[in-house]
């Protein structure tokens, strides 16, 4: 599967420090994968057929999925994830899940592949939503560059429908703590686009500085280094 220079998921690491990304560039290609990854992808997997196909995550345990068995616990923690979205679906709604945007006009060859999202006609709103199972580290909607960025791309591939005035961005954490939503308009997501392009034409260049720091260090492949 091919992954992105400047990803999505990783954005709060190469914003903060743009020489993350030449500095990782030896563990591309390295199995960085253990449990908890895997555990993430089965619930993530879990949770986009269920919304497919109108179904409760109940309904999977003991069935196979990512190459293990769904467990009662996992199911539960899912369709909490599950419940959360659909509170937001209106009769004048559309489902997005496990859908691809491309970011390309803001991140050089930039995509990345969204949770869900829900398009509220009604209340000219687009809901992103993204389900973080882990539970060792809190995340929270607040300016979260990565669910920014996934509303950047849907807006630039809906921006023509003129369907939408306001972003809304949720994080799902049903093992922790779920946050309150973080809401931008259009023009502030114009404004995050402008200062995401400058970080990025900078991090895909050799001199891009390495900036030590709680957040980008925590997950760099390169931080033994």
């Amino acid at each position: 599967m091919k992954h992105a220079t400047l990803s999505a998921s990783a954005s709060s690491r190469w914003l903060n420090c743009p020489g993350s990304r030449k500095a990782e560039k030896p563990y591309i290609g390295l199995d960085n994968s253990n449990v908890y990854t895997l555990e993430g992808e089965r619930a993530h997997e879990l949770a986009d057929i269920c919304l497919k196909n109108e179904q409760d995550a109940e309904e999977y345990v003991g069935r196979q999925i990512v190459d293990e068995f769904i467990e009662s616990d996992m199911a539960q923690f899912v369709q909490e994830y599950l419940d959360y979205v659909r509170a937001y679906l209106g009769t004048d709604c559309e489902l997005y899940t496990e859908e691809r945007v491309d970011l390309s006009h803001v991140v050089p060859d930039g995509f990345g592949t969204l949770d869900s999202a829900i398009l509220d006609h009604a209340n000219r709103k687009l809901h992103i939503f993204d389900l973080k199972y882990g539970r060792g580290v809190q995340v929270y909607a607040f300016e979260n560059s990565q669910g920014l960025l996934y509303a950047s791309g849907m807006l630039n591939e809906l921006e023509f429908l003129d369907a939408f005035d306001n972003i809304v961005i949720h994080i799902v954490q049903p093992r922790k703590f779920t946050p309150p939503p973080y809401e931008v308009s259009i023009a502030d997501l114009h404004a995050f686009n402008s200062h995401v392009a400058e970080k990025a034409a900078l991090a895909m260049t050799d001199s891009a500085p390495r900036v030590p720091g709680e957040i980008q260090c925590q997950w760099c492949a390169a931080k033994g280094d």
